[in-house]
């Protein structure tokens, strides 16, 4: 399979230290004012302090792919192979504004914590092709920095670093949802977390791209 996605290369990324959440908020009128996310902000930098800790982000997201596949039960089946390969690599980006590109990678994953099937349909492709869609629900966890903890969630996204099976044509998600925000030890063995300095993922598969590297 060819593609013209862009390539994490580990020792590329240098995401830049972003403005703390509580002093963004100041920048703003008092109306537009996230104040609860503030002070939230605040505290979590103080237990962070003190406790040295991380936080655990976990995140919610619909996915929607698209396989060559036989039937309906070979669609999900191949579709949660990918996912949950051993080459997969889930990625938390963050948004920048004004940056190239918008999206920054903060934090990676191995597996998903959970995931929701809802069932495969078949649909004809560009081709007139039967192909089989498979939509669901995804949860990830992503253990990040302080700095990193308290932005809403449309500012997070999630992708999918793999190398898919030839049968997986197609893969979107949603914009992430933040479900959970708890503090973690520092030096606790994250089952999920990934050290990206150790790794080299595949094209990311990120919200709205097909694995022909357009968006839809």
């Amino acid at each position: 399979m060819t593609t013209d996605h862009l390539y994490l290369v580990p020792t590329d990324i240098q995401p830049a230290r972003p403005e703390p959440y509580w002093r963004t908020q100041l920048h703003l009128p008092s109306h537009h004012a996230d104040n609860r996310g503030m002070f939230a902000d605040m505290w979590r930098r103080l237990l962070t302090r003190i406790f040295k800790a991380r936080w655990r982000l976990t995140i919610e997201i619909s996915i929607d792919a698209d396989l060559d596949e036989p039937d309906r039960d070979s669609a999900v089946t191949a579709l949660e192979s990918a996912m949950y390969a051993p080459d997969a690599v889930w990625v938390l980006l963050r948004a920048e504004p004004g940056a190239t590109p918008p999206w920054r990678p903060i934090a990676w994953a191995r597996r998903p914590v959970a995931y929701l099937d809802y069932g495969a349909v078949p649909i004809t492709d560009e081709d007139d092709a039967t192909v089989y869609s498979c939509v669901g629900t995804v949860v990830v966890a992503f253990t990040v920095d302080v700095d990193e903890a308290s932005w809403p969630s449309d500012r997070f996204l999630v992708g999918l670093a793999a190398n898919p099976p030839p049968g997986l044509r197609a893969f979107s998600a949603s914009r992430a949802w933040v479900t959970q925000r708890r503090p973690v030890h520092r030096h606790r063995r994250d089952p999920w977390h990934l050290d990206p300095w150790h790794v080299e993922p595949g094209p990311v598969y990120r919200p709205g791209w097909s694995t022909a590297g357009r968006p839809t």
